[in-house]
């Protein structure tokens, strides 16, 4: 103490110095410098902003080289403030500037806030200092100037405003608070570590954060970067110059480890196990509910390498949701339209670069999406269509930029109710090929059906599909190559028309087996369905629900029935294949294998009163062999029944009909044919009681030539009361239908039928309704041709006898043609016979005259006679040839004109004159004509009683009938009832 005390009184004026001194460098920092330093501060730096600068405390701690500045603001020149924070310490360290180094130890900034607005035209509101220019400096390496080192620096509740006018829509928003840590920085030592630490919130609670470390030369940092929170919705008036999208919900939290150097040497630029994830998203188009609702998506394991461009994403997920999709009446479809960029008007095209960059190089380990629904809404179809999928699971793994490396697929998805859609497989996405296995069980083909309605007018109300298939595509070359096995199966089929909504097809399993497709082919082993329907009907208006079904027109009136050529049942006739492209291949098919079982075909049509209903049931079929190739022959069976009749179909089939291979027989027994009643009501006039029918047809093509030979038997067809039909034939058709029958009511006719299967009107069905219909106007019209074709009368005409003038005696010819006609009134039971003498002057009178004068000659004979013999009949009395001059010469005698005998008399008249003068005298009474016909037809009746062995009920003398009145001649005339 003692030696102190003496150091203070040997130094005394020194020691007083330096603590004068240090008192005037306090006074001087602590009172005299701060308002030096506060107005300065607030002139010099509001002249450089050019906006006012105040501040309302500020202090120099000069002992501890410290300043701390307390309410410093400075404004706008609208007033509002630009910048401000409520307290800013700094601490430095003035040793280290023999270093020539700045140290400052300590920086505190404490709520400091900016602000940072655009108006309407993009301008911010400090951008007349951005232009106002100015050399920066530069930091001086180690070895020249001053350096820089910050010990520690942090920001607390730092708060930024930002507003922007220059979009569609005003955005706002405020960060903070904010808190921002680095600690040891420093310029001089290029491989100083500089931890920082930003981290800070908005208003709306969305969070950030940013970590990590700082080095210089070169420039480098490393570390990790986040967000928290951020409401996707907010920054609308962002991303709506981007996407379509009105995004109305969502939050987004990034995280990702970063590296960047810039030097000379090297460049990096790196992003590392960055994850990426968004909760509750929706967007739409601004008007109704969200087209798109995801609940969770996740990115993980995240790496990209900017500089290299390469990416790695280890695995993508999205996981429950919905998305609407939706196809408008435009062709546009609302989810594209939510990722398309708005339409603007002043949108300025970016010119191409003249080298595109090259490609990226990515990776993703795994894309997962789980428990999303996807509404399909499609009202741009015929009729609008509404579908329901659900994506229980979808896997992509292994998806990368290699052309070589596949990607494994997985998916599993609910289609509608109870169907469901499995793929599995393997990708080349890069390289635009696959081959994957698809599983479709169950799909429902009812919402579908609105997509046939351009080809076919139907209701597909129900019906199920399902599905194996192994399918392989390559699209990245020229002509896409693919490829199909499998199998198909469609269960519950239910199709109606479009028109009545009745069903016109249906079964209950249709099976495709062996399916072996590729372009231009496909082979099908086996085809099997069973207890398939199919309804064809005429409806009362007469349009038949198939011509309906396809789209064809009507056919015009009378089309397609007797008067037209066609049958009253129709026939569905499809349309011509249509033509091949020129030059194209023709497409090659087979089926091995085709099988129906336990069919049904009804067949209903209401155009007559009462509706006829035919049906057959039980239909099998089984074709072997069907193919395109024109050498194939198929192998063709089919039965079923019709009512309790068989029907059956066997032979060889050549589908195209190219080569000579078609060979049909057609069989079927006693068919019943009461429900074809109502066609015979309207068509043939007269109720139909009973018959039934029995077929033998067969069809064979040679060198594109149809040949038919179609046997038709019909039993019992009997016809009852007449219906008064306006549509019924002119025809005689119960005399038609008798000239068939034979005593057993059997009905046979053998109409063979040709034609060229090339004729653009060829129509089987058609062809032989056509024959049928020529063969029976034929034997309406001309029945005694018929029965002479039938029974051995020839071409000859079995409707008339002729007859000798004046006689009534049967030739040789008329006793023939009577024999004939005979034997087809025995075989022929139905028929009656009207028989009808005629007679004449023109052709009888002379001969009736001639028989007369050979009655008189009779007669003068008798007379002498009866002198001697009162009771001789003129009947016994004959004159013969030696004494015939004797009583001709009586007879003239016995004229009443006759001249006397005496000696100056000529000589005796010739026995020509006395023949002369005797038939001009002879008189024809009125009623011989009449006579002389009736014995004519009594004499073909008695032929036909006797030895035709005729029953005599059904052969009737007829006088005075139009037929011989307006024939006439020495005749008698036939006509059958």
């Amino acid at each position: 103490m003692a030696r102190f005390t003496a150091f203070v009184r040997r130094h005394r004026r020194a020691l007083l110095s330096v603590v004068g001194a240090v008192i005037a460098y306090g006074l001087l920092g602590f009172v005299v410098a701060p308002p030096i330093v506060r107005r300065q501060l607030e002139s010099r730096l509001g002249a450089a902003l050019h906006r006012p600068v105040a501040v309302r405390e500020l202090h120099v701690n000069p002992f501890a080289l410290s300043i701390t500045i307390r309410g410093f603001v400075v404004q706008d020149p609208d007033g509002a403030t630009f910048a401000a924070f409520d307290e800013l310490y700094v601490n430095a360290n003035l040793l280290t500037l023999v270093r020539k180094e700045v140290d400052l130890s300590d920086i505190r900034l404490v709520r400091p806030f900016a602000r940072v607005a655009l108006d309407e035209k993009g301008q911010l509101n400090f951008q007349d200092l951005l232009q106002g220019g100015g050399d920066g400096g530069a930091v001086a390496k180690d070895g020249g100037g001053l350096s820089l080192r910050v010990e520690r620096l942090r920001i607390a509740e730092a708060r930024v405003e930002f507003s922007d006018r220059s979009r569609r829509r005003p955005f706002r928003s405020t960060l903070g608070p904010i808190t921002i840590e680095l600690q040891n920085f420093r310029t001089r030592r290029p491989d100083n570590q500089s931890p920082y630490e930003f981290s800070g919130q908005t208003e709306s609670g969305e969070r950030f954060a940013w970590s990590g470390d700082f080095l210089l030369d070169p420039i480098r940092s490393k570390g990790t970067l986040g967000l928290e929170n951020v409401q996707i919705p907010k920054y609308a008036p962002y991303t709506q110059d981007a996407i379509a999208a009105d995004i109305s919900s969502g939050v987004l939290s990034v995280k990702a480890g970063y590296e960047v150097e810039w030097g000379p040497r090297k460049h990096v630029l790196r992003l590392a196990d960055g994850s990426l994830s968004v909760r509750r998203l929706e967007a739409g188009t601004g008007t109704g509910a969200p087209l798109l609702a995801l609940d969770e998506i996740d990115v993980g394991g995240v790496s990209v390498d900017v500089l290299e461009r390469t990416a790695d994403v280890g695995r993508v997920s999205l996981r429950g949701g919905r998305v609407a999709v939706e196809r408008r009446k435009d062709g546009r479809v609302t989810l594209m339209e939510l990722l398309a960029p708005p339409a603007s008007p002043t949108r300025v095209a970016v010119a191409a670069p003249e080298s595109p960059p090259p490609p990226v190089r990515f990776r993703v380990g795994e894309v997962a999406l789980e428990s999303i629904r996807i509404d399909v809404s499609d009202p741009a179809a015929p009729r609008p269509v509404e579908l329901a999928l659900g994506v229980e699971r979808l896997e992509l793994a292994g998806l990368t930029s290699d052309p070589a490396s596949p990607a494994s697929l997985g998916l599993s998805m609910a289609v509608g109710g109870q169907g469901k859609l499995a793929v599995r497989g393997s990708l080349y996405p890069v390289a635009k090929r696959g081959e994957v296995d698809v599983d479709l069980d169950a799909i429902a083909l009812a919402p579908f059906g609105p997509y046939l309605d351009p080809a076919v007018d139907v209701g597909l109300e129900a019906g199920a599909l399902s599905a194996r298939l192994h399918v392989r595509f390559d699209a990245g070359k020229p002509g896409i190559s693919w490829g199909a096995r499998g199998g198909v199966r469609v269960d519950g089929l239910r199709v109606v028309d479009g028109r009545r909504r009745e069903e016109l097809l249906g079964w209950k399993s249709l099976r495709i087996e062996g399916i072996d497709a590729l372009p231009g082919r496909a082979a099908v082993r086996e085809i099997r369905l069973s207890e398939p329907r199919l309804r064809l009907a005429v409806w009362e208006d007469h349009e038949r629900n198939l011509s309906v079904v396809l789209r064809r027109a009507r056919p015009a009136p009378g089309e397609g029935r007797e008067g037209r050529g066609g049958s009253p049942v129709g026939e569905a006739r499809p349309d011509r294949a249509p033509a091949l492209p020129p030059g194209g291949p023709p497409f090659r098919w087979s089926v091995a294998s085709l099988q129906v079982t336990r069919g049904r075909l009804a067949f209903v049509d209401r155009s007559v009163k009462p509706a006829a209903l035919l049906e057959a049931t039980d239909v099998t079929v089984g074709v072997r062999g069907l193919s395109s190739d024109p050498t194939s022959r198929a192998q063709v069976e089919v039965t079923l029944g019709l009512g309790e009749a068989p029907f059956s179909v066997r032979g060889a089939l050549q589908p195209q009909l190219a080569g000579d291979a078609t060979d049909l027989s057609i069989q079927s027994r006693a068919i019943d044919l009461t429900p074809l009643g109502p066609y015979a009501a309207k068509y043939l006039g007269y109720e139909l009681q009973k018959g039934k029918l029995d077929l033998d047809l067969r069809y064979t093509v040679r060198s594109r030539q149809l040949s038919a030979q179609n046997v038709v038997r019909i039993d019992q067809f009997t016809l009852g009361q007449k219906t008064d039909s306006p549509d019924a034939t002119s025809l005689p058709v119960k005399l038609g239908l008798a000239v068939l029958a034979d005593p057993d009511g059997v009905m046979r006719l053998d109409v063979p039928a040709s034609g060229s299967i090339d004729d653009p009107d060829f129509a089987l069905g058609r062809l032989i309704w056509h024959a049928v219909v020529n063969v029976f106007t034929k034997i309406a019209l001309s029945p005694f041709a018929a029965l002479g074709h039938l029974f051995g009368g020839g071409t000859e005409k079995l409707d008339v006898l002729d007859f000798a003038p004046g006689l009534s005696t049967l030739g040789v010819d008329a006793e023939r043609k009577l024999d004939v006609l005979a034997r087809a009134l025995r075989e022929r039971p139905a028929l009656r016979l009207e028989i009808e003498g005629s007679a004449e002057e023109a052709s009888d009178g002379q001969a009736i005259r001639l028989q007369a004068a050979r009655e008189a000659v009779r007669r003068a004979k008798w007379t002498e006679l009866r002198r001697k013999q009162p009771a001789l009949a003129l009947e016994a009395v004959e004159v013969r040839e030696d004494e015939y001059p004797r009583w001709l010469a009586a007879a003239v005698q016995a004229l009443p004109k006759a001249p006397a005998a005496g000696a100056d008399q000529k000589a005796p008249p010739s026995q020509e004159e006395m023949e002369a003068r005797l038939l001009a005298a002879s008189t024809v009474a009125p009623e011989a004509y009449r006579t002389l016909a009736r014995d004519r037809a009594e004499r073909a009746r008695s032929r036909l009683l006797g030895a035709g062995g005729v029953d005599p009920g059904r052969l009737f003398l007829v006088e005075g009938g139009k037929r011989a009145a307006d024939e006439k001649g020495a005749r008698v005339y036939f006509t059958l009832k």
